[in-house]
């Protein structure tokens, strides 16, 4: 019980920390150009060193290859089955139908998943690096499959390259990262994870900074009267982790996978977070109307304070 008002305690202090982002944006002190730089400073900098330390702190050679693996591949098996039963729920071609399927689908496992896992769980840094893992494939269906969501077909000539996709700062981060913890030079030289935290340890702040500037973009308009929004939320913050366990429970119990607690607990919070944080944008990229995406984002991620302790509750009841 007592990790579950840590969690709580967590996600609110991981709210309050977006509150500057919000003050400054209002007070048009970080503009767009301010945003995208601080989205850039996440991408490149932080969220790669945070993956590269965990990997320094962690020797991946005790990790099961069927750990690494499943959390490789969930993402395919998770996502397609939400997007079809949202596609089920959520009829039509319009921007609220399009942009309700996107929010329920994909997750904030990056931006929002990976400080929370390092925060919640210092003394296990396998569970950010499971993460990580999960959130590769999780970015190439984001632009992919999200994007065709969003068009209404293929999205061939909007969807990013898969080359970028799978050669991005965090894959490359991690690669350098596996490469290093082989050679146990994390061990070796101490000073560099030091180095590598330093950076790494900014992730949170930026993250939350940058979510704080995207609520700032929302039209006055009560966020929680927004339809779709509360379906939308239940099929991400409830059904998707559900779901997720689900399939966990099957292959712990059944086909007897040798998955361990941290690698479980990974796949939890990757399905268990809030909405993709991209969701405002991609709207706006592939022309649908980016404040419902806002609105919905901003709900889905205060929702989320409250359904992500009581998952974890009923992860621990499970498993």
């Amino acid at each position: 019980m007592d990790i579950f008002f840590q969690m709580l305690g967590r996600l609110a202090l991981f709210i309050l920390l977006g509150v500057p982002g919000f003050v400054l944006a209002k007070l048009h002190k970080i503009d767009e150009k301010g945003r995208v730089a601080l989205v850039n400073l996440l991408l490149y900098v932080a969220m790669p060193f945070l993956v590269f330390s965990n990997l320094l702190e962690t020797d991946i050679r005790a990790l099961q290859p069927a750990e690494w693996i499943t959390c490789a591949v969930f993402p395919a098996v998770v996502m397609s089955v939400i997007a079809g039963l949202s596609t089920l729920l959520f009829r039509g071609d319009g921007d609220k139908a399009r942009i309700c399927r996107f929010c329920s689908t994909f997750a904030n496992c990056g931006f929002l998943g990976l400080p929370l896992a390092r925060s919640l769980f210092p003394d296990k840094p396998a569970i950010a690096l499971f993460i990580a893992i999960y959130n590769i494939l999780s970015t190439v269906l984001l632009y992919v499959m999200g994007g065709a969501m969003l068009t209404g077909g293929s999205a061939d000539g909007q969807k990013k390259n898969w080359i970028k996709i799978l050669v991005s700062p965090l894959t490359v981060g991690a690669m350098i990262g596996v490469i290093c913890s082989l050679l146990g030079l994390g061990a070796k030289w101490p000073f560099l994870v030091d180095f590598a935290k330093y950076s790494g340890d900014t992730t949170t702040l930026l993250s939350m900074t940058v979510l704080g500037c995207l609520m700032a973009t929302l039209p006055r308009r009560p966020w929680w009267r927004e339809s779709g929004l509360w379906l939308s939320a239940l099929m991400k913050l409830v059904a998707s982790p559900v779901i997720a366990m689900g399939i966990l429970l099957f292959l712990c119990r059944v086909s007897h996978l040798p998955l361990g607690e941290e690698a479980l607990l990974a796949l939890l919070i990757s399905t268990a977070v809030s909405t993709a944080a991209s969701a405002p944008s991609m709207a706006e990229d592939y022309g649908r109307d980016p404040h419902y995406a806002a609105a919905l984002t901003l709900g889905n991620t205060l929702l989320c304070l409250v359904s992500l302790p009581f998952i974890y509750l009923l992860f621990n009841l499970i498993f």
